[in-house]
């Protein structure tokens, strides 16, 4: 949207996150719809794909806790309770009578199998689109035993290289102001005259290119207290979760010493 605000891609982009921000981010430093006639789809693309690249490595990365837990609890020869969880989690459901929770289930007992059977070529294809499931795969690979660069090069190559690609082309074609009109025409014939929503969407896409066409107005501003609100939970989110996969490894290790200093009283 900040490209066909603009009317090219000549705009900063990368100091917004966690608490970075410059004067310049995404402020159009050029005439905007004179310079129209040169923005092309692959420039727009090739402006977002390495940033989106970027993230999705880093997903790949969030992957590995589950993954390296359940292959230290199969390497120690000690009860992986992750695993023991999905198993009692899909016979449960198998028996509930609720259908959603069956074919829940269903899903979840094939893409074990699945992965068993295939290894790398499985959690290419698992981690190659949007799959809510995608945690189950660590831990199941992990349980498996498969060596943790199959493990870590199919995932990354897959939402790195494959699905976030994919997912830049389809978001730059959807938001393209070609599109939008056509989704736009789409709710006002959806939606009662009345309640005007189409009208209201299209006046809150155009105040919001605003922002971009007009330095003083991104300026004025000032501080968002609630995406720092929400900046300081990730971070605390991710602090916890780092906690408790290091409690977890902790918990196995010592786990691993009790049993051997168990067998050596013997």
């Amino acid at each position: 949207m900040a490209a066909q605000a603009c009317g090219h891609v000549n705009f900063e982009s990368f100091s917004n996150m966690w608490w970075i921000k410059t004067e310049e981010q995404f402020v159009c430093n050029g005439t905007g719809d004179a310079a129209k006639e040169g923005l092309t789809f692959l420039a727009i693309v090739a402006k977002a794909m390495l940033p989106a690249i970027l993230w999705g490595c880093g997903t790949a990365v969030g992957e590995i806790p589950p993954y390296a837990l359940s292959l230290a609890a199969r390497n120690a020869r000690i009860a992986n309770s992750q695993f023991d969880e999905i198993e009692e989690e899909i016979r449960g459901a198998e028996n509930s009578g609720n259908f959603l929770m069956q074919l829940k289930a269903k899903l979840e007992a094939w893409m074990v199998a699945f992965l068993q059977d295939n290894g790398f070529l499985g959690v290419l294809l698992m981690a190659s689109w949007p799959n809510a499931f995608f945690d189950l795969c660590g831990i199941c690979c992990g349980h498996f035993g498969m060596s943790f660069w199959k493990f870590f090069g199919a995932t990354l190559i897959g939402k790195g290289f494959i699905k976030v690609p994919m997912q830049v082309l389809v978001i730059v074609t959807v938001f393209s102001d070609s599109y939008l009109q056509v989704m736009l025409n789409v709710v006002r014939t959806v939606t009662p005259a009345n309640l005007g929503v189409a009208e209201k969407l299209s006046e809150a896409l155009e105040k919001y290119k605003a922002k971009f066409r007009n330095k003083s107005v991104a300026q004025a501003q000032g501080v968002n207290i609630v995406k720092r609100l929400w900046q300081m939970f990730l971070v605390s989110a991710i602090g916890f979760f780092i906690k408790s996969c290091i409690e977890q490894c902790a918990q196995q290790r010592a786990a691993v010493l009790a049993k051997k200093t168990k067998e050596k009283t013997k």
